[in-house]
């Protein structure tokens, strides 16, 4: 899963906020070149970081959730367009939520 895979999920939800990178790297107390690292996958982000990125984002950070389908997906997001990554996302995002209506 690349580093961790976490920043597909992070732009996504910087977007659905109108939140910066500057902002959330403020907010979780870090640099905007850390944050970069972060979102863009380069670095793996420290637990005690994720959640603080939970808690602002208002997101869960479970790849234990996903089905090993969809984790074979995320493995493959870093051969993707940031577009294409965003639509599998939400799509795995709308599985999982559904699966747990189901539960």
């Amino acid at each position: 899963m690349g580093k961790n895979m976490y920043g597909i999920i992070i732009k996504n939800r910087m977007k659905e906020m109108n939140l910066s990178m500057s902002e959330l790297a403020n907010k979780v107390n870090v640099s905007y070149s850390t944050m970069s690292k972060w979102v863009n996958d380069k670095v793996k982000i420290p637990k005690d970081k994720l959640k603080e990125l939970e808690k602002i984002l208002h997101i869960y950070f479970d790849f234990n959730a996903f089905s090993e389908e969809e984790n074979a997906i995320i493995k493959l997001l870093p051969l993707l367009s940031i577009d294409e990554k965003i639509t599998i996302y939400k799509e795995c995002r709308m599985y999982v939520e559904r699966k747990n209506k189901k539960a």
